[in-house]
């Protein structure tokens, strides 16, 4: 698969999503070609939140009431429990630039690039983090599909 393939596939992740906040999607690709796909929801086998305790705040608030697992966490997640090495792998994200919590793991991960849709931050400190990776050797880029 090349570059749109994999965004494509992440795209279509988002309608996994257990969220009725926001449907969010991901796919991480590791250095062999294989691929995990992540979304955000609560974690299987939890139910989703009903009503959605967010549902009509704005992003980035009111986060201690969401249970939801983050698209990019739940592929790291996922990896880790299936045995997948993550050293080198390069994340598709159908969305902004990942929240500071997930730029972290994603970074511990050895996560070596990040693409996504938009550069929209998520946080304040997602956008000081990120310039901090890129400038250590991360690779960012953003990918219009």
């Amino acid at each position: 698969m090349n570059d749109i393939e994999y965004m494509k596939e992440a795209k279509a992740t988002t309608l996994d999503s257990t969220c009725r906040k926001k449907q969010l999607g991901c796919v991480l690709k590791f250095t062999d070609g294989s691929y995990i796909q992540g979304t955000n929801g609560a974690p299987k086998p939890l139910q989703p939140c009903t009503p959605c305790p967010r549902l009509c705040d704005q992003g980035g608030t009111n986060l201690d009431k969401c249970r939801a697992v983050h698209a990019e966490r739940q592929a790291i997640l996922k990896a880790a429990n299936r045995g997948f090495a993550t050293d080198g792998a390069v994340l598709y994200s159908y969305m902004g630039v990942p929240c500071k919590d997930c730029l972290l793991e994603l970074i511990e991960a050895g996560i070596s690039e990040i693409v996504c849709i938009k550069e929209t931050y998520y946080d304040s400190l997602s956008e000081f983090i990120l310039q901090e990776w890129i400038e250590a050797g991360g690779q960012f880029r953003v990918m219009r599909i």
